[in-house]
């Protein structure tokens, strides 16, 4: 995405904030217009061996994870030796359909058990979730990831 492309949707996202705030309306809660899933992930993997945890944002409709703002997942393994550390939008295995205004990012992140214990992955995710009725607008989520896995 080119900078101007950047700086023309943070300043859109920032007006329509001013709008909100300078009519006296509240920003909207969209806490429930999506979740944050870890189904798929691997739960139990010996040691040595290799397993999987998997990260996708779901949204419900009349909302959608925008695909201009960025995507951002920080992650640290207990017991695990995660193959990535920090995604970005481009990690997402999910891709931006055409005439789709966002995507569900999908992330696999493939990881190594080290040591015998209760292991796990914590994390926090940062994306923008944006409305589609009523008055648009985009909103920073961050949401709290963790992901046991019992290593044996």
């Amino acid at each position: 995405m080119s900078l101007f492309a950047r700086a023309s949707f943070v300043l859109t996202g920032m007006l329509a904030l001013s709008a909100c705030e300078s009519r006296g309306d509240e920003r909207p809660d969209v806490s429930s217009l999506y979740e944050v899933s870890t189904q798929g992930s691997s739960e139990r993997v010996k040691a040595g061996a290799k397993g999987k945890l998997v990260i996708e944002i779901r949204t419900r409709p009349g909302a959608h994870v925008s695909a201009e703002a960025p995507v951002k997942v920080e992650l640290k393994g207990n017991h695990l030796a995660l193959d990535k550390e920090k995604l970005t939008g481009a990690d997402s295995l999910a891709k931006a359909e055409p005439g789709k205004e966002g995507v569900n990012p999908r992330f696999e992140v493939p990881f190594a058990a080290q040591s015998a214990g209760k292991g796990g992955v914590e994390g926090e995710a940062t994306f923008f979730v944006c409305t589609e009725k009523g008055t648009q607008v985009c909103l920073r989520q961050k949401k709290t990831i963790s992901v046991p896995v019992e290593v044996n």
